[in-house]
Formats: C-alpha cells, sequence, structure tokens
C-alpha cells in the first residue's frame, strides 16, 4: 500500500490531462501516483498493472481549478 499525498495526486491529475488529455478524478490520480510508485520501486514492471480509474474530474473540477491556480503545476 502506497501513501498518496492530495499534492501528489493533484499532480498526477493535472499531467494526465495535459500529455494524455484524459481527465481524471483525485482518487485517479492518487491510483496513477501509486502505480508509478511502485514501478520505481521495482515492485511492478511497467506494462505489468492494470490500473481502475475510479472517478473523472468533473466533480471536482471546481477544486482542482483552485488548487492548480495556487500551486506551481
Amino acid at each position: 500500500m502506497y501513501e498518496v499525498t492530495l499534492k501528489e495526486a493533484l499532480e498526477e491529475v493535472v499531467n494526465t490531462a495535459r500529455k494524455d488529455g484524459i481527465l481524471v478524478g483525485l482518487s485517479s490520480g492518487a491510483v496513477l501516483r501509486a502505480v508509478s510508485n511502485a514501478v520505481e520501486e521495482g515492485v511492478v514492471s511497467e506494462g505489468d498493472v492494470v490500473a481502475v480509474l475510479p472517478d473523472h474530474d468533473l466533480k471536482y473540477i471546481e477544486i482542482i481549478e483552485k488548487c492548480v491556480e495556487y500551486q506551481d503545476f
């Protein structure tokens, strides 16, 4: 199990939108960061992971916009 901060989850939300054009929510951002951490630590190999992205960003859009506005993403 990996602990992911709100800032880390938000970074993944923004990065996923910019890089892949996929609008994911905070839970999905946390999932993506945890998977990234697992790959970096060698727990799993890149390409051997299936991740479920359980939400989209529409219900969080105002929160994400405010956080991005006050953070340097």
